[in-house]
């Protein structure tokens, strides 16, 4: 089933280098977006069952969504899903589609609302969170869509719709309850300063990992939500940062890197600025929670929803488009090759 995904990235770059060239279909660009979008919702939704870590979970949770345990650790969204898919004869593969209709979807929406191109971000989606959330962590994908479609509205200052559809996203995934202080950002344009405090969090954060400052008992979460991650930490079952990884050290780079063509890129996207703060706060959040990993990955990765734009204005930072082009490509293919065959997030490879 790999080797199905291995394709739609493939077709997916060589697409970017036919729209970045100005080709035009006669059934349009945006014809193909959503034909494209089509197979990723069917691929998702019809995905064998230990396909990827977190479906053999999703499944003893759909026999078993009034069992305490998962009264306790899954929102209430996913219980009254179960229930419904049950009382009418369903399997979860039903849910799974539901989940991928609605995580794809949004993300599909809000990625073109911010991006002049349709393929070159479905590159860096296809690469990296749609196998992070779309594949596997599931209700954390509704949760990261919804929060890529608020950056519009974020930057323009619609701070209370933001707000209802963060509220929303809870209902999803609760770790959305930490979406509440992007509400201060704003879309203002980067002075030099602010380009210099946002390139600081990355040595700030890594000091912060160094010294071992546990920052969590300042933060107000949901204490249930802490306990239980913080016993899988402390079990050793919860997954072990590496502040050093390929996949966080690409981030880094790009996110510095974008800061340092700023003015380049600023033209091409007129939300820059806004995204550049989410990325930052993505980057730092990584760093600062690193005493309870599965709360860093989960909270880094919805931050980091924006890297999809963000690494698709890689293509503006120079004048060739084909090399604007490869390398946006290079970049994807890399952190698709890295998520697949390396940390081996999808099983049945």
């Amino acid at each position: 089933m790999v080797q199905l995904l291995d394709l739609i990235i493939v077709v997916c770059i060589a697409l970017s280098f036919i729209e970045c060239m100005g080709y035009k279909f006669k059934c349009g660009w945006k014809a193909i977006y959503i034909a494209i979008g089509c197979i990723l919702i069917a691929y998702a939704g019809l995905r064998p069952v230990g396909f990827d870590h977190d479906s053999t979970v999703y499944e003893d949770a759909f026999s078993n969504y009034d069992k305490p345990k998962y009264i306790l650790m899954l929102e209430f969204t996913f219980r009254y899903i179960c229930q419904f898919v049950n009382w009418l004869g369903g399997n979860i593969t039903w849910v799974f589609m539901i989940y991928a209709i609605a995580g794809i979807s949004l993300k599909l929406f809000a990625i073109k609302r911010m991006s002049a191109f349709y393929m070159l971000p479905l590159v860096i989606y296809l690469g990296n969170y749609y196998i992070y959330h779309d594949l596997t962590q599931i209700r954390g994908g509704i949760a990261s869509g919804i929060f890529l479609l608020t950056i519009p509205m974020l930057a323009d200052g619609k701070k209370w719709k933001c707000a209802g559809l963060y509220l929303l996203s809870t209902c999803f995934h609760m770790s959305s309850l930490l979406f509440f202080p992007m509400l201060w950002l704003n879309n203002k344009e980067l002075t030099r300063k602010g380009k210099y405090l946002l390139a600081s969090l990355v040595p700030l954060g890594y000091l912060i990992y160094f010294t071992h400052i546990n920052v969590l008992s300042f933060i107000p979460f949901v204490g249930k939500k802490i306990e239980i991650y913080q016993t899988l930490a402390e079990k050793g079952t919860g997954v072990e940062i590496n502040v050093f990884g390929m996949v966080f050290l690409v981030k880094v780079a790009i996110f510095l890197f974008t800061l340092l063509m700023y003015d380049t890129i600023r033209p091409s996207n007129k939300y820059l600025p806004i995204l550049l703060k989410v990325m930052g706060c993505s980057v730092f959040v990584f760093l600062l929670f690193t005493a309870l990993p599965v709360l860093s990955f989960r909270i880094s990765e919805l931050y980091g929803i924006v890297d999809i734009i963000i690494y698709s204005c890689l293509f503006y930072t120079v004048k060739q488009r084909a090399v604007g082009t490869s390398i946006v490509g290079i970049v994807g293919l890399s952190l698709y090759a890295i998520n697949v065959f390396y940390m081996n997030i999808l099983e049945n490879v």
